[in-house]
């Protein structure tokens, strides 16, 4: 994983989370907030801890925020003070900012004002549970990012004794298997002609639109 350097704005739980879990896999992590008391107890889980107010363009400028890579708008319930900071961050030439929403109209300003990508981590977080509570078939997952995942599912029946290249599965499904699990041993080399079985577990690689809708 290559070095990057992240300014986190808000150190509320997913803030100071975001942070810490960033310099735990040894990225180079700002954390600035208004409240000097958490400042003070997240310092030392992170390579800088400002106590400040994002808010104001010259804070921001003197911590030089435009130098940094990513810059995430963690602030959880001031929506003004996001979009504020949000806007900043982009005129000063951050170039990737992920901005925090707390409901669909907040995201859609976010996004007018030039948010990279909006997080609502409460809302995906339920949306995911969701499916998994639903779904028979999904099993686990692996998110390697907000929009594709690695999953195992039970192979659905209408695949029962056919094979990848009949199936057409990049194409009509939009997924990948990268592997299949058959009695207890997980096959990473089978062929295009591996006709699934009925108890197989496969392992697919795709978006998470398509696979929640395979799934089903």
């Amino acid at each position: 994983m290559s070095k990057k350097s992240y300014l986190i704005l808000g150190a509320g739980r997913f803030g100071t989370s975001i942070a810490e879990t960033l310099d735990h896999l040894g990225q180079e992590v700002c954390v600035i907030d208004k409240n000097a008391d958490i400042i003070q107890n997240i310092a030392e889980n992170v390579t800088h801890a400002i106590v400040g107010d994002a808010c104001e363009e010259g804070v921001l400028r003197s911590i030089g925020a435009q130098n940094f890579d990513v810059a995430v708008v963690a602030l959880s319930h001031d929506m003004q003070a996001s979009i504020l900071i949000t806007v900043l961050l982009k005129e000063m030439g951050v170039s990737r900012v992920l901005s925090r929403a707390v409901d669909p109209i907040h995201t859609k300003i976010l996004q007018k004002v030039g948010a990279d990508e909006v997080l609502m981590p409460e809302m995906q977080m339920a949306e995911r549970l969701a499916y998994r509570l639903t779904s028979r078939r999904r099993l686990n997952d692996l998110e390697l990012s907000a929009k594709v995942s690695v999953v195992r599912i039970e192979c659905p029946p209408k695949w029962v004794g056919k094979d990848p290249v009949t199936l057409n599965l990049r194409q009509k499904y939009g997924i990948n298997v990268v592997a299949v699990e058959r009695h207890g041993e997980v096959n990473i080399a089978f062929s295009g002609e591996y006709k699934f079985e009925k108890n197989d577990i496969l392992v697919v690689l795709g978006k998470n639109e398509n696979i929640e809708a395979l799934a089903k």
